[in-house]
């Protein structure tokens, strides 16, 4: 037996150096137990509100105005602004589908939604490219122009009325008085 020892440590070899390849292959095992293989994030769905912020709210923008023909100045065209607000009251940009209708303003009842006017097609901004042609970035809300008919009344006061509805089939309500200037 003593002869083995002698004949290891005459020869350059080291014992230990054998098992350096089962040393690293235990030592990196070790690291990826310890600190475990990290699945990614689940992916959220954006139409939906998955990042947690669906919409809570949809308002008309202070823009919103009717546009006078300026020969006859009757009412032309409607300039609707909408913006869709969350829960933070912060604006967003999210696929929905909008319903624009109007009608005369009765100020002194309990629905003050009086004789209906007009209902234009909806609005179906679930596609990216659609959606963006209405955005209007630089006021974060939407824009759309609405033409007017002969039968709208020139003089008294009209109300504005928006559904929306969203991807997670949220309805979403809101009137706007529209005073004639």
């Amino acid at each position: 037996m003593d002869i083995f020892f002698v004949k290891i440590l005459m020869s350059n070899r080291n014992p230990l150096r054998q098992f350096i390849p089962e040393l690293f292959a235990v030592c990196f095992l070790l690291v990826l137990v310890l600190c475990g293989c990290e699945s990614p994030p689940p992916a959220f769905d954006m139409i939906q509100g998955g990042m947690g912020f669906p919409p809570a709210s949809v308002r008309f923008g202070g823009l919103t105005q009717i546009l006078r023909d300026k020969d006859t100045k009757a009412p032309k065209t409607l300039r609707v602004f909408i913006e869709l607000r969350d829960q933070f009251d912060s604006k967003l940009k999210i696929p929905f589908t909008l319903r624009l209708e109007l009608y005369r303003y009765a100020p002194y009842s309990s629905n003050p939604k009086g004789t209906h006017l007009k209902r234009w097609p909806d609005f179906v901004l679930t596609e990216a490219n659609i959606n963006n042609l209405y955005w209007r970035d630089y006021l974060r809300s939407y824009e759309f122009l609405l033409e007017l008919d002969d039968s709208i009344p020139k003089e008294e006061p009209l109300l504005a009325a928006a559904t929306c509805w969203t991807s997670a089939g949220v309805r979403l309500e809101t009137v706007y008085v529209l005073t004639m200037d």
